[in-house]
């Protein structure tokens, strides 16, 4: 008897808290901008709440159906058609959220004088049992150092030391055909649907800086970008640094092009091109090895580094956590 009442009032809150937050934040607007609305039928406003109610209730759309729980005045063909529209433009709608959240409600609570960052990182979206997904690629997983049928998951978020708000993110194959395992459909390329497979099959640092300026063109700012050594060879910095403007703070491998042979390394040889002099240094780098332990030297460097810039190495583990 006293578990029901439990549930229902959770339900309620849920509930109360996602009409909230969808009016403070102009939900309908952002939708309608993204191309998410109906000319006659069940209002979107209808199935995305529910959708975002379901996220915090711990049962999914099967199990509510199954268990008579479902409390929907529409299918779940509704459901599923409104997530599969091609029409509709997720990722400008996650970067107008994250504009709308950041510049309205966390930049006025927030010091001038805290560095707030762009972190860039990618996740395995792992599909192994998949044979015929379009467009499946081999990806190498870092973690188990193995290759793994799936995807990679690319996503930027913003963080300021306390939260992080995922900004945009992007579904990346194979950029090269010898790993892609299965083949795209034929589409046309001035469609959202065209864009976003041509999207999936360039290189990540390439992606990485569509995201940024995205991010950037829709008023959001950031000091500093941080990202691991997959995204750091010094080409990528440069023109980072000469397209989008923002510092960069990475960790490199220990390779012969990153650290050089003679006494000048990366950060001075990327310092001199992009500011014709070695004393503004727009980067800030960590060298590691790619493969065995940290010599005493190196892993001496790196606590400096860390207890010097400790809102970095506190705020880049942030992106793990939500990618995962």
């Amino acid at each position: 008897m006293s578990s029901i009442p439990q549930i229902t009032d959770n339900g309620n809150s849920v509930s109360d808290f996602a009409t909230k937050f969808m009016k403070r934040f102009h939900i309908s607007r952002l939708l309608f901008k993204c191309n998410a609305g109906k000319e006659k039928g069940i209002p979107v406003m209808d199935i995305f709440r529910y959708l975002f109610c379901m996220m915090f209730s711990g049962r999914s759309i099967y199990m509510q159906i199954k268990t008579g729980t479902f409390e929907g005045a529409f299918s779940k063909n509704t459901i599923y058609r409104f997530l599969n529209d091609a029409r509709i433009n997720w990722q400008r709608f996650t970067v107008l959220l994250s504009t709308e959240i950041i510049c309205r409600f966390m930049k006025p609570l927030t010091d001038e004088k805290r560095k707030d960052v762009f972190i860039v990182d990618d996740s395995l979206f792992d599909r192994s049992r998949s044979k015929r997904v379009e467009m499946l690629a081999r990806v190498f997983d870092h973690c188990s150092m193995k290759y793994r049928s799936g995807f990679r998951m690319l996503t930027l978020g913003w963080p300021d030391g306390n939260s992080f708000i995922p900004v945009s993110y992007s579904l990346l194959s194979a950029a090269e055909d010898k790993n892609l395992l299965c083949g795209g459909k034929q589409y046309d390329g001035r469609s959202l649907a065209g864009r976003r497979r041509r999207q999936s099959r360039h290189k990540a640092t390439d992606v990485m800086a569509e995201l940024i300026h995205s991010a950037q063109c829709a008023g959001i700012t950031a000091k500093y970008v941080l990202f691991d050594s997959w995204f750091s060879p010094p080409k990528t910095i440069l023109e980072l640094k000469k397209q989008e403007h923002p510092d960069t703070i990475a960790m490199v491998k220990k390779a012969r092009q990153n650290t050089g042979t003679r006494a000048k390394g990366t950060t001075s040889r990327i310092s001199t091109a992009a500011t014709g002099s070695a004393g503004d240094v727009p980067a800030i780098f960590c060298p590691y090895p790619f493969s065995g332990g940290l010599n005493g030297g190196i892993k001496t460097g790196w606590k400096r580094f860390c207890s010097k810039n400790k809102l970095f190495y506190s705020t880049s583990g942030g992106i793990r956590v939500y990618s995962q």
